[in-house]
């Protein structure tokens, strides 16, 4: 199951597990939470573990840093 706007999601899209993804995005489990349930990252459950869209997670962390920086 993919969630945020399945028509917008490439097929060939790489997905990281949440470890990953909040390596990449420098937030808490928590955080990363708030993220998916706000519709920030395209997600997708796969069992019990949700899966993060690389793309969508390198997108918010560059966002993130440049709003950092002004």
């Amino acid at each position: 199951m993919i969630h945020r706007n399945p028509n917008r999601i490439p097929a060939t899209t790489e997905w990281l597990r949440s470890d990953e993804a909040r390596k990449v995005l420098r937030v808490s489990t928590c955080d990363l939470s708030h993220l998916r349930q706000g519709g920030k990252i395209a997600f997708r459950k796969a069992g019990n573990a949700y899966l993060y869209s690389a793309g969508d997670c390198e997108k918010f962390a560059r966002r993130s840093d440049d709003e950092m920086a002004n």
